[in-house]
Parts: C-alpha cells; structure tokens; sequence
C-alpha cells in the first residue's frame, strides 16, 4: 500500500514541477516592431503562426484582431488583407476593417469553408502575414519617440468554429532618425587664364611703324 501511495505521489509531484508547453501549444498573432520618420507612410505586417497539432488537419475559419497604437504618432492609411502569404482571396467569404476612433483598429476575417492559400491544410509552420497596416507617421513626431502596437482581443476559429488557443506578440513603432540629405560640393570656376600668341607684340610694332612711315612719306595736301 505505501509503494503505491508513493508511486501515486511520485506522479502528482512531476505534474506540479513540469513546466505546461505553452509555446507548443498556442497559435500566437504577432505584430512586428518598425520604425519610420515623421512625415512617412510604414507597413506593418501583421503575422500568423498556427503550431499543427491545434488544427487536427483543419483550416482557418475565422480571424479577429483588434489592435491599439499610439494616435499621437500614428494614423491608419490603409489596411489589407495579405492574400497569397496564407491566405487566397478565394477562400474568404468576408473581411472587414475598421476604425471606430484613432488608435484603435479592428480586422475580421471569416471562410464558411476554410481559408486556404499556402497552409493546404492549415497546419503547416512557421505561418506568414495575414494583414498588413499601412501607418501614417505624424509630421511633428519627435526623434526617439515610440508606441506599443497592442493586440488587445484576439480570437481564431477553425473551419467547424472551434476556438484555437492563441495569444499576442506586441511589436512597437519608434520615430527614426532622418536620413541626411547629402549636400553637393561646390565646383570652383577655373579663372580664366590669358593666351600668349609668339610675335604678336613684334608684328604689332612691325605694322606701326610701316603707318607712321607711310604717314610722313606722302605727299602734302594741297590746301586751297
């Protein structure tokens, strides 16, 4: 009886101590940190790793995000979907961006069949972009300045609406240095030098002095 008490100890004991293999085990929606200039427009991808022992050979049924950003540094231009990276435009049925107040955006993503694209089924790692932001970076941003790009609510479901685990990867955005502009250097005019032509000065005078004599050779005017 003590030997199985103790063998019964021994597994709960290893149970408590064993770590859970959390990363095996969640799919994880990611977004990536980047860095801009003020006054620029940056992508930011946003990206999708779906471990295969979560999809049991199934695909993708629904996506949603719904991200938080720094409204002080950063607008939306744009958001859109990354059809051909996991995903073909053929697979979805709908998806929907939105943008209810700055800094905050909110992605939808649903296939009554199974997204499909590279992932054929969707269990292939590591996963790839699913959406890509295009940021607006405000003109007056300051130099070093940065934000979270927060994934606040998350959910993923495959092709039957079960929920697969999943959980957030925060990236950031951080104003960059600008670019110098390089300046071009000044090209100095070359002065302009005089040129010397041999004997011009001797037949000069040559010709002089043939005027002069010529001058006091000829005959007087006559002078009424």
């Amino acid at each position: 009886m003590k030997k199985v008490l103790l063998i019964v100890v021994g597994i709960v004991l290893v149970a408590l101590f064993t770590p859970p293999m959390v990363g095996a085990q969640e799919a994880t929606v990611s977004t990536v940190g980047v860095e801009g200039e003020a006054g620029s427009t940056v992508q930011v991808p946003v990206n999708l790793n779906i471990p295969s022992e979560l999809t049991d050979g199934q695909e993708l049924g629904s996506l949603t995000v719904w991200i938080s950003y720094d409204p002080a540094l950063l607008s939306i231009n744009y958001i859109q979907t990354a059809w051909g990276s996991i995903i073909s435009a053929a697979s979805v049925a709908g998806a929907q961006f939105n943008v209810p107040t700055p800094g905050d955006a909110r992605i939808g993503i649903v296939s009554t069949f199974g997204m499909s694209g590279v992932f054929q089924p969707l269990n292939t790692e590591p996963g790839g972009t699913i959406i890509t932001i295009g940021f607006d970076v405000n003109s007056s941003a300051n130099m070093g300045d940065s934000g979270t790009l927060d994934i606040y609510k998350l959910l993923l479901t495959n092709e039957t609406a079960e929920t697969v685990t999943s959980s957030p990867v925060n990236g950031t955005f951080t104003v960059a240095t600008p670019t110098p502009t390089s300046t071009p250097t000044p090209t100095s005019t070359p002065t302009p030098t005089s040129t010397h032509i041999p004997g011009f000065n001797v037949a000069f005078s040559i010709v002089g002095l043939l005027g002069a004599a010529y001058y006091f050779r000829r005959p007087p005017s006559n002078l009424s």
